[in-house]
């Protein structure tokens, strides 16, 4: 493909992705929070990692693709959410839903930096996640398990921080 080819596609790309992602959070209090739903997806090495190895844990999922501008702006605060709350208990996973190949998503992790496990998703569980669409879209999770956020639209750190951070004080 040439190169203004693959600059046009980014660029409608991006545009669908921005129309698309109107923020909006619906926060779940104790008494619409629901189990989140358990899944087993593949690594960018092929490995299956499941919901369960993150029990006990404070998970912040975050539904992406690497041609999405706003979830590309979302990654540098998700790195530092992640190195700076992993003591704490937080875990962040990104699940890719772009249909990169796995080659060029690895590449662009490393180039990124991604610090959290990337895995790529699958129709099963983006439709347990209520579709995971529009991108970026973020659920937190708490310690037991339950949603209690779904974000859809992009979130600064400060934003993700609040959000987490009374959950990992327990």
């Amino acid at each position: 493909m040439p190169a203004y080819a693959r600059i046009f596609t980014l660029i409608l790309a991006t545009a669908v992705c921005v129309e698309l992602t109107a923020c909006r959070t619906e926060s779940l209090g104790p008494r619409k929070r629901r189990p989140a739903p358990a899944w087993t997806l593949k690594d960018l090495q092929g490995k299956p990692v499941s919901s369960a190895e993150f029990r006990g844990k404070v998970v912040l999922l975050n539904f992406w693709a690497d041609w999405c501008a706003p979830c590309r702006a979302e990654i540098p605060g998700l790195v530092a959410l992640q190195e700076k709350f992993a003591e704490q208990g937080l875990v962040v996973v990104g699940v890719s839903v772009g249909g990169t190949s796995t080659t060029a998503l690895a590449r662009f992790v490393r180039e990124a930096r991604i610090n959290y496990p990337v895995l790529i998703a699958d129709d099963k569980m983006q439709a347990a996640f209520g579709g995971a669409r529009p991108i970026p879209m973020t659920f937190v999770i708490d310690r037991e398990g339950g949603i209690v956020v779904r974000h859809t639209g992009l979130m600064t750190a400060a934003q993700l921080e609040a959000l987490i951070a009374p959950l990992l004080d327990r």
